[in-house]
């Protein structure tokens, strides 16, 4: 299942937030994923980086990550683009229902 997204403005540049519930067990291979993942985005123009976030005490397997690009044109390319399509294809096999996270600032800044 797609993780759940969620974006705003910052500055002159976008943010976006995702959260992805992990299947029990399957962390090493979220992780190989997410650095593929982080791998591809670098290659769309207006990336600045990617932040991932482990699940804190009491998040049942939540991982954040928060990418940002130097404007919102630019991160919807990233987030339309095929690369980004099949890169969640492959994520279907560990990844839970969908985890919300409300808007709001991206944790530790």
């Amino acid at each position: 299942m797609e993780p759940s997204v969620s974006g705003r403005k910052s500055g002159d540049g976008a943010i976006v937030m995702i959260s992805s519930r992990v299947r029990k067990g399957c962390e090493e291979e979220y992780r190989r994923w997410q650095e593929r993942t982080d791998e591809a985005a670098r290659r769309f123009p207006g990336f600045e980086r990617m932040e991932t976030y482990p699940p804190g005490s009491g998040e049942q397997n939540t991982w954040m990550v928060v990418f940002r690009f130097s404007s919102p044109d630019q991160l919807n390319a990233w987030l339309n683009s095929d690369v980004r399509r099949g890169l969640l294809e492959e994520g279907r096999a560990f990844l839970e229902e969908r985890a919300a996270r409300p808007d709001g600032p991206a944790p530790g800044g």
